[in-house]
């Protein structure tokens, strides 16, 4: 006699897909869209370092409560099945995930895909943005397989993306406009004259 053992997946919404675009509705009504874009990330040497930009974007949008369903259990999961298809498709590319800062609520957004990322065993690793970054309200993590072959190097490309674009230190914290001839000089500027 041979016994089965039935494990019951986990619920999702339906997922309707078009390219790279991936669309469901909510029993709340509120309809969700992934978008996968192609990216690139800039290694040590300046040299490109392909990747996917991940895009997730409600319509209506969340406004302090309003609409929100935050407590659907059914979205963590879809998004996340979304996420580990389209890596499994593609299990040497990796996804760049950056939470955006409108509302100043883009540690949210970093907390609520966290929780995401959590809820299931996946084969995948995720590194975070450093916390310099998040100090300056970046907040950016990035997912590939266990098994990628390049996973530390796209993980290094990653970080020195993100120190170029946004350093722990800001060596000019002055505004461009501001740079004008001895403006921040304490010593009275003299023109040097040059003659032939």
């Amino acid at each position: 006699m041979l016994n089965l053992i039935l494990m019951k997946a986990p619920k999702t919404y339906y997922v309707s897909t078009t390219s790279n675009t991936h669309c469901f509705c909510t029993n709340a009504l509120v309809l969700y869209t992934v978008v996968f874009s192609e990216f690139e990330l800039t290694d040590y040497h300046q040299n490109k370092v392909p990747a996917w930009l991940l895009n997730i974007s409600r319509e209506p949008p969340a406004i302090r409560g309003e609409g929100s369903n935050h407590r659907d259990s059914l979205v963590g999961p879809t998004i996340q099945a979304i996420i580990i298809r389209f890596l499994k498709e593609r299990s040497t590319d990796a996804l760049c995930y950056i939470c955006d800062a409108a509302g100043g609520l883009a540690s949210g957004r970093h907390r609520l895909f966290q929780r995401w990322f959590r809820q299931g065993q996946t084969k995948m690793v995720k590194y975070d943005s450093k916390p310099y970054h998040q100090q300056q309200d970046i907040y950016a993590s990035i997912v590939m397989h266990t098994s990628h072959p390049n996973r530390l190097y796209v993980m290094d490309a990653f970080y020195k993306t993100l120190d170029y674009h946004y350093p722990e230190e800001v060596l000019y914290p002055i505004p461009d406009e501001d740079w004008q001839l001895g403006r921040f000089s304490t010593a009275p500027v003299t023109p040097t004259l040059i003659s032939k």
